[in-house]
């Protein structure tokens, strides 16, 4: 049996990797919907049992990926001379207001509020990315 399973979370460079034990009704459910070839049934090891890990790779939200979009997004005719929200100016504290700049631009680019691959978000839970 598995007990107190985390989440593996591996931000490369371009993508982001993302592994996470299921149960298995969660495993069974998520085999019928659209995230079904994420999901592998794996031996453990000493004859323990079987785990359902769900594996996915996200591309175009690794770490330096995430950068350059931040970087082009802001980089606009409309923003010429405005300091990027999520860069600190002088290498001091940012405002409030770059805060809550940054964060906006953070939510449009990561789409947390993209559909869930079609699916009611009542009935599979919130989507947290990019519809995953």
């Amino acid at each position: 049996a598995v007990h107190d399973p985390v989440i593996v979370m591996d931000l490369r460079s371009v993508s982001l990797q993302v592994a996470h034990f299921m149960d298995d009704a969660d495993a069974q459910s998520a085999l019928r919907s659209h995230r079904g070839s994420y999901v592998r049934q794996l031996t453990l090891p000493y004859r323990s049992g079987t785990a359902n890990i769900y594996r996915h790779s996200y591309l175009g939200y690794g770490l330096l990926e995430a950068r350059t979009k931040t970087l082009k997004e802001w980089a606009t005719p409309a923003r010429q001379g405005e300091a990027h929200p999520c860069l600190v100016p002088g290498f001091r504290a940012a405002s409030h207001e770059n805060f809550t700049a940054c964060a906006e631009l953070v939510e449009h680019l990561l789409d947390v509020n993209g559909s869930c691959g079609g699916q009611s978000s009542l009935a599979h839970g919130r989507c947290t990315f990019a519809g995953a």
